[in-house]
């Protein structure tokens, strides 16, 4: 049986209340779909770099590639390394997202 705390309460419910401040914080910047979708284009470099590998990624990777190797031998590696192949698209893609006009 969990003990719960009236911190633990106290915690969550901070948490909770920071993150929907964060949220009507932000929505009050957003005033078009490219504000949205394209953080009103305002995208550094640095950060275009981040979310092409963000997008690639998951947190599931560790695991996925284990068990694959696991199952499959040296060959389940590829389950990772397949975005390789992908990894360009996003080069060339970038630039066209971040200049896209909404």
């Amino acid at each position: 049986m969990h003990n719960f705390t009236s911190f633990d309460l106290i915690v969550v419910l901070v948490y909770l209340l920071g993150i929907g401040a964060l949220g009507v914080y932000q929505a009050t910047k957003i005033k078009s779909s490219g504000d949205y979708f394209a953080g009103g284009r305002k995208f550094s470099k640095w950060l275009m770099v981040m979310h092409s590998l963000g997008t690639g990624t998951h947190a599931d990777d560790p695991v996925g590639v284990t068990g694959a190797a696991y199952q499959h031998g040296l060959s389940g590696i590829w389950y990772t390394f397949v975005y390789l192949f992908v990894t360009p698209f996003y080069w060339i893609v970038a630039p066209f997202f971040r200049r896209r006009g909404s």
